[in-house]
């Protein structure tokens, strides 16, 4: 039953949670050293994330900070910013909250693991951008780590370079990662991996946001008259979802909803194939402004985060924060469309949704 909470909601709920609690928390700020080691901190504050869904991983210190870490869980990038978005005006001046681990903007520090210290300053990269010239390729030695099998080795530096330089940063620019046996000449500090990247890969010297890291695919096309299956072209920001629809696999559909999100698309037949795309994009757009609302404000009720062209529809594919007012807003918007819409769950076999009453 708690998985039909939309995340608006949870978000709203978390945030009374706080509310309720900032002055406990504030204390647990300032009188960090407790007898059980901070256990029964991580305990409390569980209790307030658990209401945006479970397993969501967090830091709390230093001058009233308080960072969600993605931890591996990509669809995170796409929720946990609408979450820091909503904090509420009269704690803005005091707390400061981040949605993934930010970098350390090149200090360095222990790092211990598998019994083993390292500092991050002691471990080695050669970094070259791939062929797109977006993503760095990787090189790393690190002399603590030798005795390490390899599959630690990789994690321990995985774990490392993401709290070095950020796990935004990481998530978008890192491409493949490679353990060497020697320190060679061209090598740098992981410390300095950071600035290497904003200078060498990233426009403007800023960090790719997640959310809005597109990119463009193909397929082949078996056309059974089913939605998506006459796609030969489209554009996304989040590739798992895209590949465990075709997979016929609910993994991404589950986390997204775990949280009270809904991945769905939207599509409609067309008949004039040289106005199709520009008349998607244009509805695209409305939708987003007139539906969705402007993102990163914390008052929207969901994103888009791709589209596809398809030989018989044209698709649209959204992230609902509500399900429920997002049908709502929408049968209203298109109430005058010429065309049949339909919104579908981005599953195979997820539940479709008309959204116009006109046939075309």
């Amino acid at each position: 039953m708690n998985n039909l909470i939309p995340f608006t909601e949870r978000t709203r709920q978390f945030w009374s949670w706080f509310a309720d609690n900032e002055e406990t928390l504030a204390d647990m700020v300032t009188k960090p050293n407790r007898e059980d080691g901070g256990e029964s901190v991580v305990e409390f504050i569980n209790q307030g994330t658990a209401l945006l869904g479970g397993g969501l991983h967090f830091n709390m210190g230093g001058d009233f900070e308080f960072t969600f870490a993605v931890s591996g869980k990509s669809e995170r990038f796409f929720l946990l910013p609408y979450v820091t978005a909503n904090l509420p005006e009269p704690f803005r001046k005091k707390w400061k909250f981040f949605p993934s681990m930010q970098s350390v903007d090149g200090h360095d520090f222990g790092f211990q693991m598998y019994d083993v210290g390292v500092s991050n300053n002691d471990v080695m990269v050669f970094a070259s951008p791939d062929e797109e010239g977006k993503r760095a390729n990787l090189r790393f030695f690190a002399e603590a780590w030798r005795a390490l099998e390899e599959p630690s080795r990789y994690n321990a530096f995985y774990i490392l370079m993401e709290i070095t330089i950020g796990e935004s940063l990481a998530h978008s620019c890192i491409g493949e990662v490679t353990w060497i046996d020697e320190c060679e000449k061209d090598m740098f500090p992981l410390t300095q991996l950071e600035q290497w990247m904003l200078q060498n890969l990233c426009e403007n010297g800023e960090v790719p946001d997640p959310a809005q890291s597109y990119f463009v695919y193909q397929l082949g096309i078996e056309d059974n008259q089913l939605p998506r299956q006459d796609v030969f072209i489209g554009s996304g920001c989040f590739a798992p979802i895209i590949n465990d629809y075709y997979d016929r696999k609910n993994d991404c559909y589950d986390a997204f909803a775990a949280h009270g999100a809904t991945p769905v698309f939207l599509y409609w037949s067309y008949e004039n194939s040289d106005t199709a795309f520009d008349e998607r994009n244009v509805l695209m757009d409305k939708i987003e402004e007139e539906v969705l609302g402007a993102r990163g404000f914390g008052q929207e009720i969901g994103l888009v985060f791709g589209g596809a062209m398809g030989q018989r529809c044209v698709y649209i594919d959204l992230l609902l924060y509500d399900m429920p007012l997002f049908l709502e807003k929408a049968r209203a918007f298109l109430a005058d469309s010429p065309y049949q819409i339909f919104c579908q769950e981005f599953r195979q076999d997820g539940e479709e949704y008309l959204l116009t009453q006109k046939n075309k």
